[in-house]
């Protein structure tokens, strides 16, 4: 065994707890989706990690897409703009083949991420010195720049399955109580020890 490298011959807790995931919606029309971006859409705007979009009547968003996302989930989010009276533009952008990903290739995406997320952040200083938006819903994930003329939330709707899921109809209230109770134990800890289902 490798000093310090946890070995495991199985998945730990597999007895306790076995791998599982949400229950996936088969989606089959755009009306399906509008329960859940609608609770995203009223949600007041955060920083935090969950979407949180706080969409007001007349305010000029720009939402931008790739090719990887669904056109059903494009066109549930510009039902919800029209819903909340949004002056929307959609900005569509091809980010070449859609891969298909094991667990393990997320690292190199994300070490790819860092450069990608450093230029977007280049490009939201320039479109918000341009004063056309409001606000900018660009991205799956990762950080954004702190609040100034413009507000900048994620998109990280990619599918149909990913938008369809109870997550989303969280009340904005308790995605808070989380945030906060969690927060406030973790600043007060000397020490914090992790575990899930792959390990600690």
């Amino acid at each position: 065994m490798t000093q310090g490298k946890p070995q495991f011959t199985e998945p730990p807790l597999i007895e306790k707890m076995p791998p599982r995931c949400p229950p996936f919606v088969e989606v089959t029309s755009v009306d399906e989706l509008l329960p859940y971006l609608d609770e995203v859409a009223k949600r007041p705007y955060t920083q935090g990690l969950h979407a949180a979009w706080d969409l007001q009547p007349g305010e000029r968003v720009l939402l931008r897409v790739d090719n990887w996302h669904d056109p059903l989930v494009i066109k549930a989010c510009e039902k919800i703009f029209e819903k909340y009276n949004v002056q929307y533009e959609i900005m569509e952008v091809d980010r070449g083949p859609i891969p298909e990903w094991e667990g393990h290739d997320e690292v190199e995406y994300y070490l790819r991420r860092t450069k990608e997320l450093a230029e977007w952040m280049d490009e939201w200083e320039e479109i918000e010195k341009e004063g056309k938006y409001d606000k900018l819903l660009w991205g799956y994930g990762g950080p954004i720049l702190s609040d100034r003329k413009i507000k900048i939330q994620r998109m990280p709707f990619i599918t149909p399955e990913i938008l369809a899921s109870p997550a989303h109809t969280m009340p904005y209230e308790l995605l808070e109580a989380l945030d906060k109770w969690t927060w406030d134990r973790i600043r007060n800890a000397k020490r914090i020890r992790i575990t899930d289902p792959e390990g600690t």
